[in-house]
């Protein structure tokens, strides 16, 4: 869905593949921090001459290294501006479950990974 999205928005061979792989590698840190039974989400945005993707997921392993991480070096390599975002929303309650850890979670939050490639602009 990135490489469709960025090739219809004007993106070059090269940074649809940036784009494509920060979106990996984004999804390989949500996921290691993900609650059992949660979705990562993806949410597209178009600002003008450039492309903001939020990728977001429930964690209550805490959020991802940080900016020292080989993770978050790999992102801001590939993009022009990376940001992240942690909101706490205290504990969630999975219903029908055995499973005693995943039963009641303390210290849940919204982990957010937000993403932003400009638009190159050649001279004519």
């Amino acid at each position: 869905m990135t490489c469709n999205i960025a090739y219809n928005h004007g993106f070059d061979v090269d940074g649809v593949a940036d784009l494509e792989l920060a979106i990996d590698e984004t999804a390989s840190m949500l996921i290691a921090l993900a609650a059992p039974g949660t979705d990562i989400t993806c949410t597209f945005t178009a600002p003008e001459n450039a492309l903001r993707i939020a990728v977001s997921a429930t964690s209550t392993a805490g959020q991802p290294a940080g900016k020292s991480s080989f993770s978050w070096f790999v992102l801001e390599s590939l993009t022009d501006s990376v940001e992240l975002d942690v909101v706490r929303q205290g504990a969630i309650a999975y219903i029908g479950t055995d499973d005693a850890s995943r039963r009641d979670a303390n210290n849940a939050a919204t982990v957010t990974v937000t993403l932003q490639k400009n638009l190159l602009r050649r001279p004519e």
